[in-house]
């Protein structure tokens, strides 16, 4: 299962706007999707809005670590310092899964967002 396919069962959209995509999947027991866009500013909170990401915003938590996902060298959540973060867990509608997410500050016209989804 590809990236694209993954973040659209989880109905997890990406906007046209965003640039630099990276993604990194692997299956086992479950399926995982580790991804990284940059994204302008002015469309990042429609991203947060369509995806539904707002309830799940918690300010004082950083939901990514590099250390996470070693093996890519474009996964460097660590590298900002302003982000809002949060993760979330949809157990009550098929299909379940876990979704952390980081939006770093990279420059004032661009985000940086990094996406971790498994199927649960």
């Amino acid at each position: 299962m590809n990236s694209d396919s993954l973040l659209q069962q989880y109905n997890i959209s990406i906007p046209t706007e965003a640039s630099n995509f990276q993604a990194y999947t692997e299956d086992g027991i479950d399926h995982a999707v580790w991804v990284y866009f940059d994204l302008p500013v002015t469309k990042t909170e429609a991203f947060i809005l369509n995806n539904h990401l707002t309830e799940h915003l918690n300010p004082e938590f950083r939901a990514m670590r590099n250390f996470h996902l070693r093996t890519q060298a474009w996964w460097t959540p660590d590298a900002y310092e302003n982000f809002r973060s949060g993760s979330l867990q949809q157990e009550s509608v098929k299909p379940f899964y876990g979704l952390s997410f980081l939006i770093g500050e990279k420059n004032e016209q661009t985000n940086a967002v990094f996406l971790f989804v498994t199927s649960l």
